[in-house]
């Protein structure tokens, strides 16, 4: 599997060998971590959401699967912490 380009970037920032900025490059190579790592949480976060409202829309109900408004209410639950972090707030 490829490494994201993200973490490319980042290890490339802190490869002693290429060293092309003044700045501190951990810093930008850490930010871009940060990132990828919020992207991922973004991603099983919306996999989560698609995952139960496919099961539920195509009639899957063992009751205790959760209805559509428990599953939007999950997911926004889900997406307004997500956004949070991402925005710095936790």
């Amino acid at each position: 599997m490829n490494k994201p380009e993200a973490l490319r970037l980042a290890d490339a920032l802190t490869d002693p060998k290429i060293y092309l900025f003044e700045n501190e490059p951990s810093e930008a190579a850490a930010e871009l971590r940060r990132l990828h790592a919020l992207n991922q949480e973004l991603i099983a976060a919306m996999q989560w959401f698609v995952k139960k409202q496919n099961y539920h829309d195509n009639g899957g109900d063992d009751g205790r699967e959760l209805d559509t408004y428990e599953i939007a209410a999950k997911f926004l639950e889900k997406a307004e912490a997500l956004i949070a972090k991402a925005e710095g707030y936790v």
